[in-house]
């Protein structure tokens, strides 16, 4: 009996085989190329989406931050005194720069009488009080407008009476030539504010302006009141 051949399995080929994995590699190599022809998303990235995510809160955190954050009233009301204080002395002593030229009989002169400096006082103080006034209602009136907290009103109130006061220093500044001398006495206490709602408020300079738009209303409206009630006084 003879003993079978050992090579015969290996002689002989599997053909099926070989064409199931041939018809397999050629269906895989079709879905390949198929998946590598159509379009594919691009994802957005993770730091984009963080992005737009901190610059919304950004947003948000800004228009409901208050105007006025809270803080010590005592320190800027010390300081607007303070300054409204140097402005009562210079009238008191007859600072030369508080003259605007062409105003007394004598043009040449320069020095103040008692009733002048008095008179000067007293209108430093009546400003001081109506410019205050005046500049809350501007804070108020943005805060209105863009729908933000007002804050620490005592502080707002303290920080606008600051505002007024480094405003009055203008008046101070000498000029021999009346009409800059009146730009400067009227200009300057408004271009001052602009500043200081900028850096008191940490407001941008669009609505700083705005604020003192909203002030200069805000003080010829109480200066239109006043007059009303004094002139309906005389009947």
């Amino acid at each position: 009996m003879t003993e079978p051949n050992k090579n015969h399995y290996d002689l002989v080929p599997d053909e099926p085989d070989a064409d199931a994995a041939r018809l397999h590699a050629e269906r895989v190599e079709r879905a390949v190329e198929a998946q590598s022809r159509a379009p594919t998303p691009i994802p957005a990235s993770v730091d984009s989406i963080d992005e737009d995510a901190d610059d919304t809160d950004d947003e948000e955190s800004s228009l409901n931050a208050p105007i006025s954050p809270q803080s010590d009233a005592r320190t800027w009301i010390i300081a607007a005194l303070c300054v409204i204080g140097v402005v009562v002395l210079a009238w008191l002593a007859g600072a030369s720069g508080l003259v605007i030229p062409g105003d007394s009989a004598d043009a040449a002169s320069t020095d103040l009488s008692i009733m002048q400096r008095l008179g000067g006082v007293m209108r430093t103080i009546s400003y001081a009080v109506l410019s205050t006034a005046g500049f809350t209602f501007g804070i108020c009136c943005l805060a209105f407008v863009r729908q933000r907290p007002l804050g620490d009103v005592l502080s707002l109130f303290a920080k606008c009476a600051l505002i007024c006061a480094v405003g009055l220093l203008t008046w101070i500044v000498p000029c021999d030539f009346r009409v800059l001398k009146q730009l400067l006495n009227s200009v300057g206490p408004l271009a001052i504010a602009c500043v200081l709602y900028m850096f008191l408020f940490r407001l941008p300079l669009k609505e700083a302006m705005l604020a003192v738009a909203y002030a200069v209303l805000g003080m010829a409206l109480l200066v239109f009141f006043s007059y009303a009630v004094v002139f309906s006084m005389r009947f």
